[in-house]
């Protein structure tokens, strides 16, 4: 089963990036108009871009997907995506952890993060993004139709 971002929010997104572009299209010609310069037409085009090179493609690759053998999560841009995954077999449980950390400059970051428990003692970890959050309990339900206990613990 794999998970993605809906149709929708792609459509809204890329929407909203066009959006941008029209709105600095107008604002050229209006202020070409009325004999004004200024940089704000371009950061209109500017963003438009930004969306439709950068946000959109990178949201549409963004998926989860867990089959037979593996719970996998490719996340990233899309000319350098990232793919973690994390094999099923041998797993006797799953923790899922709400931790907090500290970044560079002092502000807290919350972040989920599954812990896969194996039958020899070993143990995986995978940071959960919004995708897997919100996948969250169809994932568990999956999981645990393959008898594998989830238990939702603080990290």
């Amino acid at each position: 089963m794999t998970y993605s971002i809906p149709p929708w929010i792609l459509v809204l997104v890329g929407l909203a990036g066009l959006g941008f572009g029209l709105f600095g299209i107008w604002l050229h010609r209006r202020n070409a108009r009325l004999g004004k310069r200024g940089v704000y037409p371009l950061a209109g085009v500017a963003a438009c871009a930004f969306v439709l090179v950068f946000l959109l493609p990178t949201l549409i690759v963004d998926r989860v997907t867990i089959d037979d053998t593996s719970l996998s999560r490719r996340m990233g841009f899309w000319f350098n995506p990232t793919t973690v995954s994390v094999p099923l077999a041998g797993v006797d449980s799953v923790r899922i952890e709400a931790r907090t950390s500290r970044n560079a400059r002092g502000r807290t970051k919350y972040q989920t993060v599954w812990v896969f428990f194996y039958d020899d003692g070993a143990t995986a970890e995978m940071e959960a993004g919004d995708l897997m959050d919100s996948a969250q309990d169809d994932l568990v339900q999956r999981l645990q139709a393959r008898g594998i206990i989830v238990e939702h613990g603080r990290g």
